[in-house]
């Protein structure tokens, strides 16, 4: 059997582990922060990947940096100042967004110290700065792309809007802007994401026993 399609989608998605295979919301269960936001709009959404990515880019690189030179029980008070720092500053530039830091509440400070940062700074840093810079990246893109969709589908099926513009929605399902909600959308989107990956696993082993099949048909 000729699994070589197989082995190459493995690697792909090996090659963009935080995206897809490893997503850290879908995959590695970090769904507190759409929990913990009780109105999660496309905006507060968006800011809150940027509150996620200001924490743990820059604390994954300098761990690659001067990990090695940092003793294990001062590790995690400085990786959580830069973090720290980090998210502080970026408040500091969207200041003016009072809206939105005041949907985003008490998860401002908390992105400071999550679970990203912490795997990646602390657990598992990795030795060369490109590599840390392409698993933090992809970590949070893949972030990113769930927060993007969670939150534009309770904003637009559950308040009838998308970025703040009033929209005519199909159906409305109010329930959709309580805080339980993020968990069941969560639940559903890694369902559909094992089924999607369970679906292209199965058609490509049917495609190499097709192949082979023929092969020993042909012999």
């Amino acid at each position: 059997m000729n699994l070589r399609l197989i082995r190459r989608y493995r690697n792909r998605l090996s090659r963009t582990s935080g995206l897809l295979k490893n997503n850290p919301v879908v995959a590695l269960g970090m769904t507190m922060p759409f929990v913990i936001v009780p109105t999660l709009s496309l905006k507060a959404g968006l800011l809150m990947s940027a509150f996620l990515a200001a924490a743990t880019i820059p604390s994954a690189v300098l761990a690659s940096l001067v990990g090695r030179k940092i003793p294990p029980l001062f590790s995690l008070p400085f990786y959580g100042t830069v973090s720290t720092g980090c998210v502080l500053l970026l408040r500091f530039c969207v200041s003016g967004q009072a809206l939105l830091l005041e949907d985003l509440g008490v998860y401002v400070p908390l992105a400071a110290f999550n679970g990203m940062m912490l795997e990646l700074a602390l657990v598992h840093p990795r030795r060369r700065v490109p590599d840390a810079l392409h698993d933090a990246v992809m970590m949070c893109f893949g972030f990113l792309l769930v927060a993007a969709f969670l939150s534009a589908l309770r904003e637009f099926l559950g308040s009838g809007s998308l970025w703040g513009v009033p929209l005519t929605a199909p159906i409305r399902i109010r329930g959709l802007v309580l805080p339980f909600s993020g968990f069941i959308l969560i639940g559903f989107l890694s369902a559909l994401f094992r089924r999607v990956d369970s679906i292209i696993i199965g058609r490509m082993l049917h495609a190499s026993r097709r192949t082979a099949k023929q092969g020993g048909d042909a012999v």
